[in-house]
């Protein structure tokens, strides 16, 4: 071998040491759970993008909608959009109604056994700069000029929203928008039926921006959620990074909630694959972001949830993309929610055609997956049309683990701990898979043809 063919091979080497330590998984410290002490696992949708500029500002869904969206795609997540500009179009005048709308989606929700993080959204500060959350009381752009740009997120650079945000930040109007939330978590609460709730989180704000990023994270951002948490004792909050982190970028956010008092729910959108299409490139930079994520949430003490990610179908490679999108996530064992249960007319991530047909996506966003766990330590992967999850015993959990199996999918083997299980599902539960924790050390493994 050449001198030149040793320091060739001895560079590759090196190389492929460091995305190997890069492309190990780590693992979060803390999980969502329920009742039963089971620790679950979200696939779910935002819901959604048309609520944006619809009537009301409310989504179209039907309890026909959620209830496929559970039996027939096994979504069990939803991100529900709700605006400021409806809570409080006067200033400190609330819109009991829209709140009242809010509720009721969101028991209709329930009756499917979904879980809801109400999402507080924001693009762009407001419909004056064509996005939507505040309302135009709340718009303090100090006269400055704004002229609408594509791709669409450049406009947070236009002066107008940068010094709606800073005076945003630098004022009582932050204080209203905290009001606002307190009193709308306050009557949707007061609005929900019977049982336990559904709601998992408030994501207080979708996306923060300030225009002067420097200690941003650290200091309001972090403050922000910090007296939200405060406001609202009960109410578990979800924290996100600034805008910037969406592409991976790290974040200095300090959010160190009361166990069980936080969820981290950053966002995944890729510049370098939305400019470039699917390619190794932006594959590293899908196993450092999320590695980054589970990381800061470590750090922080909280689960973690991408709380949107998603990929418009021109791009390049999209749907390889969302399939390693989604194998990085199981590897790390995380929970996540797509962008969005919409039509493509309302948005090009949306899962469905205008006339009601399932997109292409969706044979990547239905799967089959352990969506609660009665154990510890779980981990899961798709390999191929065979899923595996493992998982150790729990002191006090004895709640079996669900496993949602796609009606589509045929040819049905299980296998646990070595050995075939018929797949019997109940007929109250169906496509779903129980499995109950017999072992110290469980491992079950599901086949479709």
């Amino acid at each position: 071998m050449s001198l030149f063919d040793t320091i060739k091979n001895g560079i590759q080497q090196a190389i492929d040491s460091v995305v190997n330590l890069i492309r190990t998984p780590v693992y979060p410290n803390n999980h969502l759970k329920d009742m039963f002490g089971r620790i679950l696992i979200i696939h779910g949708l935002n819901v959604c993008n048309a609520s944006k500029r619809s009537t009301g500002r409310l989504p179209w869904q039907t309890s026909a909608d959620y209830r496929k969206f559970v039996t027939d795609w096994g979504f069990n997540g939803v991100r529900l959009l709700v605006f400021w500009s409806e809570v409080e179009p006067i200033k400190g005048q609330y819109n009991d109604e829209y709140l009242a709308d809010i509720a009721a989606t969101i028991n209709t929700i329930k009756a499917t056994g979904t879980w809801v993080m109400v999402d507080f959204h924001q693009d762009l500060y407001a419909d004056k700069f064509t996005g939507d959350g505040a309302p135009n009381w709340a718009i303090h752009d100090d006269g400055k000029s704004f002229t609408a740009v594509q791709p669409w997120a450049l406009n947070y650079l236009q002066p107008a929203v940068m010094t709606s945000f800073q005076n945003f930040w630098n004022s009582s109007l932050r204080d209203d928008y905290l009001k606002m939330i307190t009193y709308a978590m306050s009557k949707i609460r007061a609005a929900s039926g019977p049982g336990a709730s559904n709601i998992i989180a408030v994501d207080v704000m979708n996306e923060p921006f300030k225009a002067d990023l420097f200690n941003f994270e650290s200091g309001p951002l972090t403050k922000l959620y910090q007296d939200a948490a405060f406001d609202m004792p009960n109410e578990r909050i979800g924290a996100e990074p600034a805008i910037l982190a969406d592409a991976g970028l790290p974040t200095s956010l300090a959010f160190t909630p009361d166990p069980g008092k936080g969820l981290y729910v950053p966002h995944y959108y890729d510049a370098v694959f939305q400019t470039t299409g699917y390619n190794p490139v932006a594959e590293q930079i899908m196993w450092t972001a999320v590695h980054g994520r589970v990381n800061d949430a470590n750090r922080m003490g909280m689960p973690l949830m991408f709380g949107e990610f998603g990929s418009g179908s021109s791009v390049s490679g999209y749907l390889d993309y969302v399939d390693q999108f989604i194998k990085v996530c199981d590897a790390h064992t995380c929970s996540w929610m797509w962008y969005a249960y919409d039509k493509e007319a309302d948005s090009d991530m949306g899962i469905l055609t205008n006339d009601g047909k399932e997109r292409p996506i969706m044979h990547s966003l239905v799967r089959v997956f352990a969506r609660a766990i009665g154990g510890s330590d779980p981990r899961f992967s798709t390999d191929g049309k065979k899923f595996t999850v493992t998982w150790k015993k729990a002191a006090g959990v004895t709640a079996p683990t669900e496993i949602f199996i796609p009606p589509r999918f045929t040819g049905i083997q299980v296998i646990v701990n070595g050995m075939a299980k018929p797949y019997t599902p109940s007929p109250a539960r169906p496509n779903v898979l129980n499995v109950s924790t017999t072992a110290d050390n469980m491992k079950v493994e599901v086949l479709w043809a």
